[in-house]
């Protein structure tokens, strides 16, 4: 498994149901802002990223179903994309 840049044409590679292909939160599709793809060899698994909103910032998320079906892989990526974001984009 590996991290890379997210780039919008890995949505339509997502093995998911159709009704779940559209980001999870308020938003319509994924907007500019930080965001990763996670790669299983060439499958994609699942996009995920952040907008910023001012002082805050808007999750979104797109996951196979391979990826909800695997908690802990999903745990674990998000936690390493986050501490990645927190090297490149602090907050202190």
């Amino acid at each position: 498994m590996r991290l890379v840049a997210f780039l919008p044409e890995h949505l339509d590679r997502i093995h998911a149901d159709a009704r779940d292909r559209r980001p999870a939160g308020n938003s319509t599709r994924p907007r500019p802002g930080v965001a990763f793809t996670l790669m299983d060899a060439d499958r994609v698994m699942g996009c995920a990223g952040l907008v910023p909103m001012g002082r805050h910032v808007e999750a979104w998320a797109v996951l196979s179903d391979a990826l909800r079906s695997r908690p802990m892989l999903l745990h674990r990526q998000v936690v390493r994309a986050l501490r990645m974001l927190d090297e490149h984009w602090p907050t202190r």
